[in-house]
């Protein structure tokens, strides 16, 4: 990986750090993305560069959040048990996944919608 692609995984994750960590404590709505910025050491017009708006930012997440679920259900498909047993282990995994991500965030379940709203399912 060059230097420039470091830089700029580097910027997105302080981003996506900072985002989250102001999302955790006052919520998506009560966010502004200067705030998301300043908490990043960035000027708004960078942050920018990388994501359009809050929702671009809520999208992210939800990409992070379905490939921590699609790890977990990879180990499921991966056990050996009938198809019904699968099923359920898939199911409970689900409902596991959404509740830790609920537990990260007193606002989990407004991130929750606003990934819906975003597209995220």
């Amino acid at each position: 990986m060059t230097k420039t692609e470091t830089d700029i995984l580097e910027k997105r994750d302080r981003i996506l750090k900072a985002a989250r960590k102001r999302f955790n404590h006052y919520g998506y709505e009560k966010t502004a993305m200067t705030e998301i910025a300043d908490d990043a050491g960035m000027a708004v017009g960078t942050l920018y560069l990388f994501f359009r708006n809050k929702a671009d930012i809520v999208f992210a997440f939800g990409q992070e959040c379905f490939q921590r679920f699609e790890g977990a259900l990879q180990e499921v498909c991966d056990r050996d048990l009938p198809a019904m047993d699968k099923l359920i282990e898939l199911m409970k995994t689900k409902c596991l996944v959404m509740k830790g991500f609920m537990e990260e965030s007193p606002h989990g379940g407004e991130i929750i919608q606003e990934m819906q709203e975003a597209g995220v399912r």
